[in-house]
């Protein structure tokens, strides 16, 4: 409770997260916050106890951290950043309506943001999870169109596969999954596996059994 404690616990809190110590930059802010509600970067505090709380995918603390820093705080510096990894909590808590909307207004609010190209990726992610094939499909296919050379590519050619499939337009499905596959490296082990069972899968289905 000394004259330094704000500047002091910032910083040590900081200096976890820079070494990625979630839980100490969580307990040590917290603690800060705690004994000193009216601390003089509470914001900052706030926002890397959500961020902190996303990385140990405690994704209903980061929702209720971040959710009050925007609401207490509406023009805070890292208003930007905490909008952004607020609808990636709900997103990975599969709160799709939630996520959908604050990704939806994102795009709207922060037009030269770095994570743009992410945040329109997660928003068609969201229609996707809530099996809004066709609405998901259209911006899918806009987020190719826009970002050819993006590390999502191949996710949503997955995506895009997997909803052509749905509909059973299996040789679309597998043109779609060739796509993905053919992202290589960008698409993680566990999808590329996937996207290559599905795709000879419905080529079993076509009775195309050489392929």
């Amino acid at each position: 409770k000394g004259h330094f404690h704000d500047p002091v616990s910032l910083t040590v809190g900081q200096m976890h997260a820079a070494l990625k110590q979630w839980p100490q930059t969580i307990a040590v802010l917290t603690q800060a916050l705690e004994l000193h509600p009216e601390h003089e970067s509470v914001a900052e505090c706030m926002f890397l106890i959500g961020y902190a709380s996303f990385m140990e995918e405690l994704y209903a603390d980061a929702i209720a951290w971040l959710k009050r820093l925007n609401e207490t705080y509406p023009e805070h510096e890292r208003l930007e950043e905490s909008t952004y990894w607020l609808g990636m909590a709900h997103l990975f808590s599969a709160s799709y309506i939630e996520a959908f909307a604050i990704f939806d207004r994102y795009l709207g609010a922060f037009p030269n943001s770095p994570y743009l190209e992410d945040a329109a990726f997660r928003r068609a992610v969201c229609q996707y999870g809530q099996s809004l094939f066709a609405e998901a499909e259209k911006s899918l296919l806009a987020f190719a169109e826009r970002y050819p050379q993006s590390k999502l590519l191949g996710e949503a050619h997955m995506m895009l596969a997997d909803i052509a499939g749905s509909v059973g337009q299996a040789r679309l499905a597998i043109a779609r999954f060739d796509q993905a596959i053919a992202c290589g490296d960008d698409l993680n082990i566990e999808l590329y596996n996937y996207c290559c069972f599905r795709r000879g899968e419905m080529s079993k289905e076509l009775e195309d059994f050489p392929d």
